[in-house]
């Protein structure tokens, strides 16, 4: 199994309505996309005060490595980061962090 983070510094400006739209627009992809195993929004709450000001974001399980490329070419995936998530960033793509790994413990 494939574990994809991706972690958001959103723009500051952002209301908390748009954001709540944003996630569950986020979350939608999961009827649009049979490669997503499971989808799940995190939110960071460490005291450690190291998060560089990347607060929330999302954890999505895949099968494998083949179907985590599928979820990153579809075309309701690639519309919806480029049109939504990626302009509502503190600084476009140096605003989001990508942390893959293949969880083999099950």
């Amino acid at each position: 199994m494939i574990v994809h983070y991706a972690f958001f510094k959103w723009k500051r400006e952002l209301d908390s309505a748009t954001l709540q739209r944003l996630r569950e627009e986020f979350a939608a992809l999961q009827a649009v996309i049979p490669e997503i195993r499971s989808f799940r929004w995190v939110y960071n709450n460490s005291t450690e005060n190291l998060d560089k000001g990347f607060r929330e974001g999302i954890r999505v399980e895949f099968d494998s490595i083949e179907a985590r490329e599928r979820y990153l070419a579809h075309p309701a995936h690639v519309a919806f980061a480029t049109d939504v998530v990626i302009p509502a960033l503190e600084d476009g793509l140096a605003s989001v962090l990508v942390f893959d790994y293949e969880d083999t413990t099950k």
